[in-house]
């Protein structure tokens, strides 16, 4: 197994994998997924309060809460997955509500 790629939102997972030294691409439908109904929202760029993730992961921390001023430059929040750590920077002063 090379890849197994993020869930698509109609509940299947696109799997990479190498037989004989030739690689194969697959399209499965992952079970349990829908066993738990897992369904991931994405940060709507027109909306300038919600804050776009460079990669799918966890929340590890969180450095602001409801009603904080945040300045231009600051850090929001980290972000990990995978053995990663990203940290997402505040791009504009604002006030998270």
């Amino acid at each position: 197994m090379k890849r197994v790629g993020p869930l698509n939102s109609d509940g299947t997972r696109n799997l990479e994998f190498s037989v004989n030294d030739q690689t194969r691409k697959v399209r499965v439908v992952d079970k349990a997924a829908q066993a738990g109904k897992v369904h991931t929202r994405k940060a709507d760029l027109t909306d300038s309060q919600h804050v776009p993730s460079p990669l799918p992961g966890a929340i590890e921390v969180m450095y602001v809460g409801v009603g904080s001023e945040v300045k231009k430059g600051e850090p929001l929040m980290i972000v990990t997955a995978m053995k990663m750590a990203v940290s997402l920077i505040c791009l504009v002063n604002s006030s998270r509500t």
